[in-house]
């Protein structure tokens, strides 16, 4: 008779610890705006291609946000002329915060006025957000008043502050 209730205990105690953690930490919504220098170098035999930018992202408390990615690709070969492209992109995403976590989805992606680079280079060698769709994640942390950072293996860490308040100008 015992052994009846082992499976549903057992089925208890490992999901109503996640019930009661996503209650208590619903999806959250931040507004910040957060400023990076960016730079990916990807290696391949016989060439290299490098990505350079600054970004500034804006987080607004609706859920949505854009970044704008301003910078150049450099492909360089062995033998060959280095090719220089200027990438100038914007996208509009969709994000969420879970406790310190971010999940930001692309839905869309702009080339600007001067942006001469490739969709496939930029999509794939400076920027996977450039295509729509893509979705990544962050680990968030404070680090000091009201300001975060944020970042995952093998990406700069972004560092953001909330805006501004109107009027606040000594």
């Amino acid at each position: 008779m015992k052994r009846q209730w082992l499976f549903p205990v057992a089925l208890f105690v490992m999901v109503v610890p996640w019930i009661v953690f996503s209650l208590q930490n619903s999806l959250n919504r931040v507004d910040w705006s957060c400023q990076s220098s960016y730079e990916i170098n990807r290696i391949f035999p016989g060439n290299m291609i490098r990505a350079f930018a600054r970004v500034s992202s804006h987080y607004h408390a609706d859920g949505t946000g854009v970044m704008r990615f301003t910078g150049a690709l450099l492909q360089e070969s062995a033998g060959k002329p280095d090719i220089k492209t200027t990438l100038h992109r914007a996208t509009e995403f969709e994000y969420s915060a879970i406790g310190s976590f971010l999940r930001i989805t692309t839905s869309k992606a702009t080339a600007f006025m001067g942006d001469n680079t490739p969709d496939e280079l930029a999509g794939k060698y400076a920027y996977m957000g450039f295509n729509p769709g893509y979705v990544e994640y962050f680990q968030i942390m404070k680090i000091g008043g009201d300001a975060i950072a944020s970042g995952f293996a093998g990406l700069p860490r972004i560092y953001c502050l909330p805006p501004v308040a109107k009027n606040t100008v000594k």
